[in-house]
């Protein structure tokens, strides 16, 4: 029997990946692997840079729940560094 938690933790995992498969969701978790992911979180005011890695803790972990193999992270990834580097060609 599996425990109620373990359920639960399952259940929650699906949910998230149920709300950031659909092209939408990719967009959005794109967009946090851009600014929170491949972006350095360190700054001269050490309070902009402990919101800067808190931002950072929390794109890693609904990134962590969406992705479930490194293959699928890996071209989340990839989809990031190709939209940033667009936006820095325009």
């Amino acid at each position: 029997m599996i425990p109620q938690a373990v359920r639960r933790m399952l259940g929650l995992r699906q949910s998230y990946k149920r709300v950031f498969s659909g092209d939408d969701g990719k967009r959005v978790l794109t967009d946090l692997i851009r600014k929170y992911i491949m972006a350095d979180p360190c700054r001269e005011n050490a309070d902009v840079t402990l919101i800067n890695l808190g931002k950072q803790r929390l794109a890693v972990e609904i990134i962590s729940k969406v992705y479930g193999n490194d293959e699928d992270l890996r071209q989340a990834l990839e989809r990031a560094n190709e939209q940033q580097n667009n936006q820095s060609e325009t």
